[in-house]
C-alpha cells in the first residue's frame, strides 16, 4: 500500500467508533513523517473523548515533530487525564518546544500526579533553557517524592554542565534556608491559631490542666537556671508530657518575681533572665550539680 492510501486509511479510522481503532491510528500517523497529518492529530488530542487517543495523538505530535502542534500541546498540559498530560510533556521536551518553558516550569511545581511532574524535570532539561535550574533546584529541595527529587536534580546537573552555570551549591542552600523559613513561618502560624482558638472554652478546657501543673511546678526548677541560660522546649515538655502551645501559654502566666522569661518560638526554646544574679564559674558549677541531684535534666 502506498504511503498516501496508508494516511488516507488511518485518517478514516481516527473517525471510527472503536476507540482501539482510533488509538491504533493515531499511534501510526506519528510514524509517517508527513505534515497533512497534524491537523487531525491535534483535532484528536483537544477533543477525542479516549484519554487512550488522546495520548497517542500527543505521542505522535512529538514524533513528527512540527512546531504548528506546540500550541495545542501546551493546551494538553490541561488535560484531565494523567497519561494525556505526560505524553504531551515528553513530546515537548523531544521537540524542545522552548515557548513551552514556562508552562512545563508550572507543571513541575503544581501537577499533582508524580509521573506528570517526573516528565517535566526530564523535558526541561532537555529544552537546555538555564532558566530551569532555578525551578529545578526548587524542586528538588521541596519535592516529598523521591523519584521527582531525583529527576529534578539530574535535569538541574545536565543543565548546569550545558552552561557551566557556577555557584549551583549555593543555590542548593539557600533554598533549602528558605524552606526552613517557610516551615517555621508555618509553625507560627499554627501556633497562633491554636492559640486564638483557645478562646473557645473546649479548647481551652483541653489545655488548662497541663498550663496549671506547668505553671505551677516549673519555676520551682528555673530557680536553678543561669542568668541569660538558653532552656529548649523538649527538655521541659518531655517531662510535663505537654506540647509546644501549653509550654508557651504556661511561660507566659508565670509570675515575674525573682526572673523574667523571653520565649524563642522559632527555634524552640526559652531564655531566662536574672539580672540581678551574676554568678562565678565556681556558682554556676554548684547549680549544675543542685540540677543533677534533684533531677532537673535541662
Amino acid at each position: 500500500m502506498a504511503i498516501n492510501e496508508e494516511i488516507d486509511e488511518a485518517l478514516l479510522q481516527l473517525q471510527d467508533s472503536d476507540e482501539n481503532i482510533r488509538s491504533q491510528a493515531a499511534l501510526s500517523l506519528g510514524w509517517m513523517g508527513e505534515k497533512e497529518v497534524v491537523n487531525p492529530l491535534i483535532h484528536i488530542l483537544l477533543n477525542d473523548d479516549s484519554e487512550k487517543v488522546r495520548a497517542n495523538a500527543a505521542m505522535s505530535l512529538g514524533q513528527l515533530g512540527f512546531e504548528e502542534a506546540i500550541d495545542s500541546l501546551i493546551k494538553s498540559l490541561k488535560d484531565e487525564d494523567y497519561s494525556v498530560r505526560g505524553m504531551s510533556i515528553y513530546s515537548l521536551g523531544l521537540m524542545k518546544a522552548t515557548s513551552a518553558l514556562k508552562p512545563l516550569i508550572k507543571v513541575l511545581k503544581n501537577d499533582p500526579d508524580r509521573e506528570a511532574r517526573i516528565a517535566a524535570a526530564e523535558s526541561l532539561a532537555q529544552l537546555g533553557k538555564e532558566e530551569a535550574i532555578q525551578p529545578l533546584v526548587f524542586t528538588f529541595v521541596n519535592e516529598e517524592n523521591k523519584d521527582v527529587k531525583r529527576e529534578a536534580k539530574a535535569s538541574y546537573e545536565k543543565l548546569t554542565k550545558l552552561h557551566n552555570t557556577k555557584g549551583i551549591e549555593l543555590l542548593v542552600k539557600v533554598e533549602e534556608a528558605e524552606k526552613t523559613k517557610r516551615a517555621i513561618s508555618f509553625h507560627q502560624k499554627e501556633r497562633d491559631k491554636i492559640i486564638t482558638g483557645l478562646q473557645n472554652k473546649e479548647i481551652e478546657k483541653k489545655h488548662s490542666e497541663k498550663i496549671a501543673t506547668i505553671v505551677m511546678e516549673l519555676p520551682q526548677q528555673l530557680d536553678f537556671a543561669i542568668h541569660d541560660e538558653k532552656i529548649p522546649y523538649d527538655a521541659i515538655c518531655k517531662e510535663f508530657e505537654c506540647d509546644d502551645i501549653s509550654l508557651e501559654l504556661a511561660l507566659n502566666q508565670i509570675p515575674k518575681k525573682h526572673f523574667n522569661i523571653e520565649i524563642d518560638s522559632a527555634n524552640r526554646l526559652f531564655k531566662v533572665i536574672k539580672p540581678q544574679s551574676e554568678l562565678s564559674d565556681e556558682a554556676k558549677m554548684k547549680i549544675k550539680l543542685l540540677r543533677k541531684k534533684f533531677g532537673i535534666s535541662w
